[in-house]
């Protein structure tokens, strides 16, 4: 266990996992087992969990982090489900779950190609329920996904960001400062900076951004 704690120290970027903790049926919620197209043709699994009154006039998508798959996200979607008869499209990106394999270095806070993932979860809900609101909820990586995504793109509600970085640079510093050992992989790319991009919120959007520190 000592040994598993110390390497899992040095884990602060992309582990994804394809085992699932539990599944919607096992967790006694209704559900939809889906297959989501990207663009560039990899597959998606995901849920998407229905209420006992799935009336609501919003729909959340729910765009997990760097770690895990989207198992780990199912309590938050019962919560949504339980208090505010919303249904969630719970996904996972390329390479987490049962999604496409994809090979990702996993010294790197993220791939530009998992805001590809994001986007098409949220046509697939947006087309096959033209008449929710939609709503994406990111936590740790998929909030600053979900920040780039809802400055670039009209069509969404309003966007919860949970924990969410700055910057890839302010993130590296700071888990560099806490593990000296750890080498983070910066990408070059805008699709991975939220504060390059949240300027851009359209009035019509409601921002919500909150966490620990």
């Amino acid at each position: 266990l000592i040994i598993w704690l110390l390497l899992f120290r040095n884990a602060f970027a992309l582990h994804p996992e394809a085992h699932y903790l539990s599944t919607p049926g096992l967790s006694g919620l209704a559900c939809d087992s889906l297959n989501i197209q990207t663009p560039d043709h990899a597959r998606l699994t995901a849920w998407y969990c229905k209420p006992a009154q799935d009336s609501s006039q919003f729909l959340i998508v729910l765009d997990g982090g760097d770690a895990g798959n989207m198992s780990y996200d199912i309590p938050l979607a019962q919560f949504f489900m339980d208090n505010f008869h919303i249904g969630v499209l719970l996904f996972d990106y390329r390479g987490f779950g049962t999604s496409d394999a994809f090979k990702a270095d996993s010294n790197a806070i993220g791939c530009p190609e998992y805001l590809t993932d994001l986007d098409a979860a949220i046509s697939y809900a947006s087309t096959r329920y033209p008449n929710r609101k939609i709503i994406v909820y990111g936590r740790s990586l998929g909030a600053s996904l979900a920040l780039v995504e809802g400055a670039r793109r009209s069509g969404i509600t309003g966007v919860i960001a949970e924990c969410p970085y700055s910057s890839q640079a302010s993130l590296a510093q700071h888990i560099q400062h806490l593990n000296p050992m750890v080498t983070i992989t910066p990408i070059k790319s805008k699709l991975l900076e939220p504060a390059t991009s949240i300027a851009n919120f359209r009035p019509d959007n409601l921002l919500v951004l909150h966490g620990q520190e």
